[in-house]
């Protein structure tokens, strides 16, 4: 009978052991996907401010290659970026064909 007490009490003791590494573990999950967490953050605003700093190259560029009125229309209506480089973009592919 003895037996099985001291048994019992080992198995309790490892019991609260392993609820203290589980603990542990799960401590350090939580603290590992906060970091993970901020890295993707942190990818997506330099992928942002990559995207933002292409735009305005971009942008500068349609500006410097543009004429007076075309400058001046674009500073009352902005510099349609996008669509102009899309025309581009089908300008190229058109005359590749």
């Amino acid at each position: 009978m003895r037996h099985f007490i001291t048994e019992y009490e080992r198995l309790t003791e490892r019991v609260g052991e392993l609820q203290q590494e589980r603990d542990r573990l799960e401590r350090k999950l939580t603290a590992t996907n906060t970091r993970i967490d901020e890295v993707t953050e942190l990818v997506e605003y330099v992928d942002e401010q990559r995207e933002l700093e292409r735009y305005r190259e971009r942008r500068e560029r349609l500006l410097d290659q543009a004429g007076v009125f075309t400058r001046a229309k674009w500073w009352l209506t902005g510099v349609p970026v996008d669509e102009l480089e899309d025309n581009a973009d089908e300008l190229e592919e058109s005359a590749d064909d």
